[in-house]
């Protein structure tokens, strides 16, 4: 045989034990804490989307009270109403004309009453649910623009919510 050949795979067989002696040296010492900081950051990972998925079912538990909270109003609206016709009907049968008109004045202040109360349940319904979008926003990016600017897209997003046909 060719010397220079025989010299060739001598070369080939060094490398091959060295590669072979890297491996399981990399394997002894590197492999394992490789695998846990790869374990780690997953877990890191699920843990985050754990947490998104709460935050999200908070917010969807805050719309559900919000959406109570409206139809517990109108109902006491609705009721409110019918009380004060059924008092401007009572009214209406023992009195003047003085009295009709007293009645339907109190039914108006009523439903003034009522609609304030609907703009300031709602409004405080929408600060909550921006609040609670702001809190997952950042948590989930970790990073903040500014108050104002973070409340000033949170409600456009939610008033363009509210304005979408149901």
């Amino acid at each position: 045989m060719n010397p220079e050949f025989l010299y060739q795979i001598g070369e080939m067989v060094l490398m091959i034990i060295v590669f072979l002696a890297f491996f399981w040296v990399l394997k002894k010492a590197a492999w394992k804490p490789i695998l846990e900081t790869l374990d780690e950051r997953q877990k890191k990972i699920q843990d985050g989307f754990d947490e998104v998925k709460q935050l999200q079912a908070d917010a969807a538990e805050a719309h559900q009270r919000y959406e109570e909270k409206l139809r517990d109003i109108e109902a006491e609206a609705r009721s409110r109403i019918q009380e004060a016709v059924t008092e401007g009907r009572r009214i209406a049968t023992e009195v003047t004309e003085k009295a009709r008109a007293d009645a339907t004045e109190i039914t108006e202040k009523a439903k003034q009453n009522i609609q304030l109360e609907i703009q300031t349940a709602r409004k405080q319904l929408k600060e909550e649910i921006i609040e609670l979008t702001l809190h997952a926003t950042e948590r989930l990016i970790r990073e903040r623009l500014d108050e104002a600017k973070d409340k000033e897209l949170v409600s456009s997003f939610i008033s363009e919510m509210e304005e979408k046909p149901q």
